[in-house]
C-alpha cells in the first residue's frame, strides 16, 4: 500500500504536467530521434495572440491512469499484442503532446 506522501507526489506531477505549458508550435519532436526539440520555423506571436487560449500548448505528455505517458506492450503471444494494445488504448487514450491547452477535458 502506498502512503500519502505517494498520492501526494502523484497529484503534483499530474498538475505540473497538465500546467506547464509553452506558445504553441515552439517544440516539435524528431522524427528520427523522436526526441522533443525547438522548432526551427517558430515565430514568436504577438501579444494579441498570446491572449487567445489556443496560442498556448503542453510541454509534457499527459499522465495516464497506469501512471505512465505511453502504454507498455505486455508479454503476450504477437498475435494478441494488437487487440490488447487497442484495448488500452481505449481504456486510457493517449493524446498528442502538443495539444492546445483549451482541448484539456
Amino acid at each position: 500500500m502506498g502512503k500519502e506522501r505517494h498520492l501526494l507526489r502523484a497529484t503534483l506531477a499530474r498538475i505540473f504536467h497538465a500546467t506547464a505549458i509553452v506558445p504553441k508550435g515552439l517544440f516539435m519532436v524528431d522524427d528520427e530521434t523522436n526526441e522533443v526539440k525547438f522548432s526551427e520555423e517558430f515565430t514568436f506571436p504577438k501579444t494579441d495572440e498570446l491572449r487567445d487560449i489556443k496560442s498556448w500548448s503542453n510541454v509534457h505528455q499527459v499522465i495516464l491512469n497506469v501512471g505512465r505517458c505511453t502504454h507498455v506492450p505486455p508479454n503476450v503471444p504477437e498475435e494478441d499484442l494488437g487487440a490488447i494494445m487497442e484495448e488500452l488504448e481505449l481504456k486510457d487514450p493517449t493524446v498528442e503532446r502538443f495539444r492546445d491547452i483549451g482541448e484539456h477535458g
